[in-house]
């Protein structure tokens, strides 16, 4: 079983942020109800949760993924390459 482990700073608008993510299935994808329910979390998350930036890694620790959620684009990418879900 692969471990999502979140490791985070974060510009925090409330207190910390849960140590790992817990679930049993990551193996599989997201269904497509699964995926409208991330993204919606995803938009609550940014919209009232995040005041300056949020860094994570995520996903299985020997292959993992580093996110970055900040109000402005990635230094030279222009904003309209960004995709709103």
């Amino acid at each position: 079983m692969l471990a999502a482990t979140v490791i985070a700073n974060f510009g925090y608008r409330r207190g910390g942020y849960r140590e790992a993510v817990r679930d049993e299935r990551h193996d599989e994808p997201l269904s497509g109800e699964e995926l409208e329910l991330f993204l919606q979390y995803l938009h609550r998350f940014a919209r009232h949760d995040v005041d300056l930036y949020a860094l994570m890694e995520v996903g299985d620790p020997a292959d993992s993924r580093c996110m970055a959620l900040t109000s402005e684009p990635a230094p030279g990418v222009d904003r309209s390459a960004y995709r709103r879900p």
